[in-house]
C-alpha cells in the first residue's frame, strides 16, 4: 500500500513540475502549437470518411 501512495505522490509532483514548466512558454509559441494542432486536426478529419462537412473547419491564418 505504501508503494502505491509513493507512486501517486511521484506522479502528482511530476505533473505539477510539467505544468509549471509549460506555463513559462511564451504566448507566441503557444499560438504556434495551436496552429499546428489545427492543421493536424484538419488533415485527420479530411481522411475520415464519416465527416464530409469540412466547410466549418479552418486553420487560423496568422503570420507570426
Amino acid at each position: 500500500m505504501d508503494n502505491s501512495n509513493d507512486y501517486l505522490m511521484h506522479v502528482a509532483e511530476s505533473k505539477e513540475l510539467y505544468h509549471k514548466n509549460k506555463s513559462k512558454t511564451p504566448y507566441e509559441e503557444k499560438v504556434k502549437i495551436i496552429l499546428e494542432l489545427q492543421k493536424i486536426n484538419l488533415e485527420l478529419r479530411k481522411k475520415r470518411k464519416r465527416n464530409n462537412d469540412l466547410r466549418t473547419l479552418k486553420v487560423w491564418d496568422l503570420h507570426l
